[in-house]
């Protein structure tokens, strides 16, 4: 509490007072009377004491505080007048001053009021006492509940983890609170607070903002409320919220801005996603409708790819269509911005190994593909390869491992993807994959509905559908109006028309069986009618039966007409005929039952004996292997070595044979299509066969001369073709003789020729040369061997490849032909 006026100018009042008295003894009584009543004028409490301790003047203010009369107070020693003064600080203070003769002014509790006091104690000339003092109660207990309550606004910040700033606006000094420090980047300490400390560590696009918010604030006395970033020194971005407000001085000038801070950042973030979210519902919904309006598959994914490359910014979309046992991922749908290259219409998933790997368990996000830890070389080196900078894959899993699509955007450029790009994307693929699929569904249903009208037109069987309700014929094919003999224009669609057409006594019956529909029952009833064009009779047979809706309810009746009068004429020729017809099945089910069970058991014996021929031979050529690496063993011993080997192989080779033949009995020989070069399958074969050639020194000839030779087909299957061919060549070839290996094209197909100079075939032989078992006569398998099974093999390869083989020969002793013909695929992948 600032003091008054007079009590600022007492002490000087008080010097001439004393001055007075010291003066003029003489006139004594009058200077107290004059000083006494000048100090009643004083409002402050004034008292004086002298040195013998006595009271000589005391105010009226003061003996209204005392609650006593002067009497009571005036000629009387301190103590006296207040014992309960004795020892008290207040005390202890008169009698330093009175003493030392030095004035003390402090403040203390009054042991007389029991108030807080402030003592202003002055010696006198005469060595007495002038004692001023002022009850500064309310005014400390107003100080009292300021430090309290700024004590509770410290508290408070601290809670909320704010920070608190006070800037004198004359000096330039600010007080920072150390969450203000930490708030803005700065250690605590740091640096000197400070208007300018603050705008340096605002983002660079916020400060010329926030500053003129601060000056119009100031200008226009409004509150300072603003948000803005800090941006500190490691590159992290903090979202600050700020509110403060000026103080003036009398003359309205800006003295003092206090205000406090907070860290919004989560929230802003949070604002941020929610905005976001908005955004990427609305943006899914449009997506949604724009698929929902497209009627086909392709259209559909077309369009997919494009909205998503111009939402997320990219330059490429595309989509994959996954198949892992072929190492293949098929870009079926894509869209790319002016200046990016097109993605090849397959690739190879061993090109990126780590991505593949991760795609089953995630969606991949590379914000920089040239320098992602979690890519391999090999990875980083195609995705550049593809145009890629940043890249996200969302999978579509069916199954836990099992990626079967993918939806892939990327730029040129390395960019940081969000979160909310991220959801999007997640979210748009699993909706392209249900649009695609409904688009399919809908196309699948326009064909059937296009296939039914044209089978309903064609068929020779009366179809029509009503409407359950009102029993009127929806639909009615040619059919059912040449039944009636009415023109399809004229042909009644209401109930009651089509009833006129049955003779009377068939009515009743047959509109009950179409009230048997009604309730969901199919039926089957005959009745008669009269043809309207030539009049004859002819019999019905209706087939009725309930069409139902999603609920359940018959919606439709479906119904198909028959005119039967021939099988009722031939009733009983038809039950003679069906009679022997049945025994005639009979006695054909039985046949092919013996039969399909001898075959079930020729089969099933081959494959056991393959299985039971097969394991005795694994150890037997395992032990021969180990055998034939000692070196010690002695020369005869080897060679007996090498003959059990060549008679493993050989057997080893019998028992493929029949497995082989059992699958092709069954249906089912397996094939590995691929794109292949069949000049490289004839190379591979004849190296294999070349040691066999040798040891009978045999001259083989290779003659590639096709110009198309490339195809789609098992590599295998094929090389295993052409072995057994060689392997025939060579086999019925003497030593010294010649085979001969040819190529040449004929259109559009492949022809190779397997030419030697053996022991040929005999003319009835070639008939049946292709059949399993089947060799060229008794003597050619106690001669040479084998069980007649690798022509039959080869001959079921080359027909499961759409193409044919032969053979020519023109008789024992004169060399055989074998001539394997081939279809021809683009080279597309080759």
């Amino acid at each position: 509490m600032p003091d008054t006026p007079d009590s600022q100018d007492l002490g000087r009042r008080l010097a001439l007072i004393e001055g007075e008295l010291g003066a003029a003894l003489a006139a004594r009584q009058q200077s107290e009377e004059r000083l006494r009543t000048v100090l009643e004028d004083v409002r402050s409490r004034f008292y004086l004491l002298d040195r013998d301790w006595r009271f000589v003047l005391a105010s009226r203010p003061v003996l209204e505080a005392w609650g006593m009369q002067a009497h009571e107070v005036l000629g009387h020693d301190f103590l006296e007048v207040f014992p309960q003064a004795a020892g008290s600080p207040a005390y202890e203070a008169h009698r330093r001053v009175m003493w030392t003769g030095t004035s003390e002014r402090f403040e203390t509790v009054s042991p007389v009021l029991d108030r807080r006091i402030e003592l202003e104690i002055t010696p006198t000339r005469q060595g007495g006492l002038s004692v001023v003092f002022r009850d500064i109660e309310e005014r400390a207990r107003a100080e009292q509940s300021l430090r309290e309550s700024e004590e509770r606004l410290r508290l408070a910040i601290d809670i909320g983890e704010m920070a608190s700033w006070d800037w004198n606006v004359r000096t330039g000094q600010v007080a920072w609170n150390d969450r203000h420090f930490l708030m803005q980047g700065y250690g605590v300490g740091e640096v000197t607070p400070s208007y300018e400390a603050w705008l340096a560590r605002l983002h660079p696009e916020d400060r010329e903002e926030a500053a003129a918010l601060i000056r119009k604030a100031m200008d226009e006395r409004l509150t300072f409320i603003h948000e803005f970033r800090s941006l500190h020194a490691d590159g992290r971005v903090v979202w600050c919220s700020a509110r403060g407000r000026f103080f003036y001085d009398l003359q309205g000038r800006p003295e003092r801005m206090v205000g406090v801070m907070q860290d919004v950042t989560e929230r802003r973030r949070t604002e941020a996603w929610l905005r976001a979210n908005e955004e990427r519902q609305a943006f899914l919904l449009e997506f949604s409708d724009a698929l929902r309006a497209e009627s086909s598959a392709t259209s559909t994914a077309d369009r997919a790819v494009r909205m998503l490359a111009e939402r997320l910014g990219a330059d490429l979309c595309y989509t994959a269509s996954i198949h892992p046992d072929e190492d293949r991922a098929d870009i079926a749908h894509q869209f790319r911005s002016p200046g990016t290259p097109p993605v090849p219409a397959s690739l190879r998933l061993s090109d990126f190994p780590d991505a593949f790997r991760q795609i089953h368990e995630r969606s991949l996000v590379f914000d920089d593909v040239a320098h992602a830890a979690e890519l391999s070389e090999i990875d980083r080196r195609h995705l550049t390869g593809l145009g890629l900078a940043a890249v996200i894959a969302v999978p579509l899993r069916r199954g836990p491992m099992n990626v079967m699509w993918a939806m892939t955007v990327g730029t040129r450029q390395a960019r940081r993807w969000t979160a909310s790009e991220v959801a999007l994307l997640e979210d748009a693929t699993e909706r392209t994959w249900a649009a695609i699929e409904r688009a399919r569904s809908e196309a699948a249903q326009r064909d059937s509905e296009a296939r039914f009208q044209q089978f309903a037109s064609a068929s020779a069987a009366g179809l029509w559908v009503r409407d359950a309700g009102s029993l009127t014929m929806e639909f009615v094919n040619p059919a059912v109006a040449s039944i009636y003999g009415i023109g399809l224009p004229a042909f009644p669609r209401d109930a009651e028309g089509w009833v006129q057409l049955i003779l009377p006594e068939d009515r009743d019956a047959a509109l009950e069986q179409i009230e048997r529909a009604r309730r969901g029952e199919a039926v089957v009833h005959e009745f008669r009618i009269r043809r309207v064009e030539d009049g004859p009779l002819r019999w019905i047979r209706n087939t009725d039966f309930p069409l139902f809706d999603a609920q359940g309810r018959v919606e439709r009746i479906g119904g198909i007409a028959e005119d039967v009068t021939e099988a009722k004429l031939a009733a009983e020729q038809q039950a003679l005929l069906l009679a022997r017809q049945r025994l005639l099945l009979q006695e054909n089910e039985a046949a092919r039952q013996a039969l399909e069970a001898a075959n079930s058991a020729k089969d099933h014996f081959i494959a056991i004996l393959s299985h039971e021929l097969r394991t005795p031979l694994t150890p037997v050529s395992m032990a021969l292997q180990m055998m034939a690496r000692r070196k010690e063993l002695p020369a005869d011993v080897q060679d007996m070595v090498a003959m059990c080997m060549r008679n493993i192989q050989a057997e080893t080779r019998m028992v493929d044979d029949l497995l082989d033949l059992t699958r092709i009995a069954r249906g089912g020989l397996e094939m590995n299509r691929a794109p292949l070069d069949l000049h490289q399958v004839i190379r591979n074969a004849c190296e294999i066969c070349a040691t066999n050639l040798q040891q009978k020194q045999q001259r083989l000839s290779v003659e590639l001369r096709a110009a198309l030779h490339h195809t789609v087909g098992d590599a295998h299957r094929l090389q295993q073709l052409v072995w057994n061919l060689l392997q025939n060549a060579c086999k019925f070839t003497p030593p010294g003789g010649a085979v001969q290996v040819a190529t040449r094209n004929e259109g559009e197909r492949f022809i190779m020729t397997v030419q030697d100079n053996g022991v040929g075939i005999e003319a009835e032989a070639l008939t049946r040369i292709f059949e399993a078992f089947v060799q060229a006569g008794n003597w050619v398998a106690r001669e040479y061997g084998g069980l007649g099974l690798g022509l039959s093999i080869s001959n079921a390869t080359a027909l499961a490849h759409g193409g044919r083989l032969c053979a020519e020969s023109p008789g024992a002793g004169r060399g055989a032909t074998f001539i394997l013909e081939l279809p021809l695929e683009p080279r597309t992948g080759v």
